[in-house]
């Protein structure tokens, strides 16, 4: 049997506290429906909220340990949030959505295994 690769698909949030529950539900479904190769998992990286953002991801983590993780950064910014998210990974493939899915979930998989392959 192979190793299936890891795959940590990071979540940039400023302010999400409403948003954030349904994207990480739709998320968890597409990817435990569309990823089966990969042991994946959504790392909220809340940047900067001064709302429940990160209140919420953490009850989400605690519910799905498994498939939810989290990372807070007092400090806003996309870029930053990123970068703290993908230098402490240990996961063989990274990538990011925004919160509001705003890019076609079925383009992930093909996104994915091409990455995969270069790494």
């Amino acid at each position: 049997m192979t190793k299936r690769p890891t795959l940590d698909i990071v979540i940039p949030c400023l302010n999400e506290e409403r948003q954030l529950p349904q994207t990480l539900e739709r998320l968890r479904a597409f990817s435990s429906a569309e990823l089966p190769d990969y042991r994946w998992r959504v790392v909220v990286a809340d940047n900067g909220s001064t709302d429940g953002t990160f209140a919420v991801a953490q009850e989400e983590a605690a519910r799905h340990p498994e498939e939810v993780a989290t990372i807070h950064l007092p400090e806003r910014g996309r870029g930053r949030a990123l970068r703290k998210a993908w230098l402490e990974s240990l996961a063989d493939v990274v990538c990011y959505m925004d919160v509001d899915l705003s890019t076609d979930l079925a383009a992930l998989p093909k996104l994915i295994d091409a990455i995969a392959r270069e790494g």
